[in-house]
């Protein structure tokens, strides 16, 4: 979950309450055992949808 914070630069407790208040704030993940993993293709898949154009609309 760091990785992606990092990626985004966001805190890592901003994706923690995006996880449990808005979970479509972020990508689709994997839960191993206690882990979170967010899937790079995933992301990539999940950013370019949220890309917006030059009108300011979702593309």
């Amino acid at each position: 979950m760091s990785e992606l914070a990092e990626r985004w630069r966001v805190s890592k407790s901003w994706l923690d309450k995006a996880k449990a208040l808005t979970p479509e704030q972020i990508p689709p993940y994997i839960k191993v055992g206690r882990l979170i993993r967010f899937p790079l293709n995933e992301v990539i898949v999940f950013e370019e949808m949220r890309l917006l154009g030059k009108d300011g609309q979702y593309e």
